[in-house]
């Protein structure tokens, strides 16, 4: 089980499903644009978390940024936040805390992977700071978490 409910759409049907603008006519086509990131408005950045790895699949440790719990390391999941420019503090816990900071302008999109090493008694929650490109190719059939 890949840790997401049956049904749960990937990233890209989620993009495609809320970024789609039809014009519904008989006869005409249905055009959609998927663009990660479209709906920011300027003073708005999107941090994207996602994890790949199903290897410990039950350790789905809380993320959370700036002290606020914003969602989960699920496998093969994917959500993403909206958040005002400036600085954050990324934490993510189990035996223990890992922390990721970074800093981020207006309409900046940032791709943090979450992944889980071994630990002494329960698996150590990681995050990593990933590029854009390479997390599109990463999330590209990841289920989209609703948060």
């Amino acid at each position: 089980m890949d840790g997401a409910p049956i049904g749960t759409p990937t990233l890209n049907e989620f993009y495609a499903f809320h970024q789609c603008v039809a014009v519904l006519r008989p006869g005409v086509p249905v055009a959609c644009r998927v663009t990660p990131g479209s709906g920011l408005s300027g003073n708005q950045q999107r941090i994207y978390f996602y994890r790949t790895q199903v290897l410990g699949a039950a350790v789905q440790p809380s993320i959370r940024v700036n002290n606020q719990k914003v969602g989960s390391c699920v496998p093969n999941g994917v959500f993403y936040k909206d958040f005002v420019p400036g600085n954050y503090e990324i934490t993510v816990e189990t035996e223990v805390e890992r922390k990721l900071t970074l800093s981020i302008a207006a309409s900046d999109e940032k791709y943090i992977r979450c992944y889980i090493t071994m630990g002494f008694f329960v698996g150590h929650g990681n995050l990593e700071l990933v590029d854009p490109a390479e997390a599109r190719r990463d999330t590209q059939n990841l289920s989209f978490i609703k948060n």
